[in-house]
C-alpha cells in the first residue's frame, strides 16, 4: 500500500469494488519551478543502512550515516567518526590529554597527540602566526593551543565588560585577492571570542566580532567578502572562564555570488557575519513587509530540530537596513518578523520551532553597502 498526503492535508483516496483502499501520494507541483519529491522522510528511504534519509523543502536529502548528528559520517560506512555513537568524538573535537581515549580520530591518545601542547607563540601582535592561506576549497584547517601559557595584550571590540582582561593570542591570514573566509572555536575548552581586524592593534578597525554564538559560548565568524589585506585574528577568553585549550578552525573558499533563496548560507550554529550588498551582479529578489524595495539582499538558512530562542542584530552596518525573518519556505514562506529602524540597529529575539528558517539582509529604499550580521541561537 502507498500512503500521502495532498497540499491540503487531505488523504487522496480511491476505492474499487472488490479492493482494497489505495492512497495515492499527491505530487502536484508546489509552484512553476518542478514537482515535489516528498512530503515526508518516509518517502526517501533508499533502502541504504549508510544514508540519512530526510525530505527537505519537498526533496530527498541522502547524507552519510551520522548516528550521534556530530556532522561526521560513520567510519563503517566510509566516513571519519571513529565513535559514531558519541558526539563527543569526532575529527574536529580536541584532543583531551589526560583520558586514554582519541577524541579526534587521529590514531593518537593523551601526550601521544601533537594537539596536547601549549601551541605557538603568539601572543603580541609582532608575534601573530601566520595562517596557511592555501586551503583547498572545501577543507579546513585547524590551530590548536592554549592561552593559559599566554598574556593578556588586547580585548576585542564586543567584549563586555566581564572579558576585559583576559589571556590572548593573535593570528594572520595574508589574503591576495578577496575570499570568503569561515573561523570558529568550536572544540575549544573554554569560553572564548573572536575578532578579525585589518589593523593589528586597533579595534576600531575591526570586520566583525563574535562572542557567544550559541549555549555553548563558541565563537564563530563569516566573512562574506574578506579583502584582499592582512586580516588579524585576535582569540581572546571570558574573564569567568578566561583562558584554557583552544582549537580555531577555518576554512577559505571563493567569493560566492549573491546569497538568495536558492542558494542561502547555512549559519545553524549562529554566527557574526561581514558581508556586502549593491554589487553589480547583485538583485532586489525579495522585500520585507517594513521595507526592503529597491535594495539586493542577502539570504540565510537556520534549520533547528527543536524550539529555539534565535537573537539577531545588524548593528554596526554602514547603510540603513532592513532586517525580516521567514519560514518553512524562502520563497512565499510566512513573515515572522520584520525590523526596519530608520538609520539605526535592527535587533530582534524570535522563540522559533523546529524547521528550516529564513534570515533577510535587505536595505530601506536602495540603501545598500557593508553589513554586519550577528546571530544567536540557544
Amino acid at each position: 500500500m502507498s500512503s500521502g498526503i495532498s497540499r491540503s492535508g487531505v488523504l487522496m483516496a480511491a476505492w474499487a469494488a472488490g479492493c482494497s483502499l489505495v492512497i495515492e501520494p499527491d505530487l502536484s507541483p508546489i509552484d512553476d519551478s518542478g514537482r515535489l519529491e516528498c512530503r515526508e522522510n518516509s518517502q526517501c528511504d533508499d533502502s541504504d543502512g549508510c544514508t540519512d534519509d530526510v525530505c527537505r523543502d519537498g526533496h530527498c536529502v541522502h547524507s552519510p550515516r551520522d548516528r550521534d548528528d556530530d556532522g561526521f559520517g560513520s567510519a563503517e560506512c566510509g566516513g571519519n567518526d571513529c565513535d559514531d555513537g558519541d558526539p563527543d568524538v569526532k575529527p574536529s573535537a580536541l584532543e583531551r590529554c589526560d583520558d586514554g581515549a582519541d577524541q579526534d580520530c587521529d590514531g593518537f591518545v593523551d601526550l601521544e597527540d601533537d594537539d596536547c601542547g601549549p601551541g605557538p607563540d603568539n601572543d603580541l601582535c609582532s608575534t601573530a602566526f601566520s595562517l596557511p592561506v592555501d586551503v583547498p576549497e572545501g577543507g579546513t584547517v585547524r590551530i590548536v593551543g592554549d592561552t593559559s601559557f599566554r598574556s593578556h595584550q588586547d580585548d576585542p571590540s564586543c567584549a563586555r565588560d566581564a572579558l576585559i582582561g583576559a589571556p590572548d593570542v593573535y593570528f594572520v591570514l595574508s589574503l591576495r585577492t578577496p575570499r570568503e573566509v569561515m573561523l570558529d572555536t568550536f572544540e575549544s575548552e573554554f569560553d572564548t571570542v573572536l575578532e578579525v581586524r585589518t589593523v593589528c592593534e586597533d579595534p576600531a578597525f575591526d570586520l566583525a566580532c563574535s562572542g557567544d554564538v550559541n549555549t555553548n559560548s563558541d565563537a564563530r565568524i563569516i566573512l562574506r567578502t574578506a579583502p584582499a589585506a592582512d586580516l588579524y585574528v585576535l582569540l581572546d577568553g571570558d574573564e569567568l572562564d578566561p583562558s584554557g585549550r583552544y582549537a580555531l578552525s577555518y576554512s577559505i573558499r571563493p567569493v560566492r555570488p549573491q546569497l538568495t533563496c536558492d542558494a542561502p548560507m547555512d549559519i545553524t550554529g549562529g554566527a557574526a557575519v561581514y558581508g556586502e550588498t549593491g554589487f553589480d551582479s547583485f538583485e532586489d529578489n525579495f522585500q520585507g513587509s517594513c521595507g526592503g524595495e529597491g535594495s539586493s539582499e542577502e539570504v540565510f538558512r537556520v534549520d533547528l530540530t527543536e524550539t529555539r530562542i534565535l537573537t539577531a542584530v545588524t548593528n554596526a552596518s554602514n547603510f540603513d537596513t532592513v532586517f525580516y525573518v521567514r519560514s518553512t519556505l524562502c520563497t512565499g514562506g510566512e513573515e515572522i518578523d520584520c525590523r526596519n529602524i530608520p538609520g539605526g540597529t535592527e535587533e530582534t529575539a524570535l522563540n522559533l520551532g523546529a524547521g528550516s528558517h529564513y534570515l533577510f539582509v535587505d536595505g530601506a529604499a536602495g540603501d545598500e553597502g557593508a553589513y554586519r550580521l550577528g546571530v544567536k541561537i540557544e
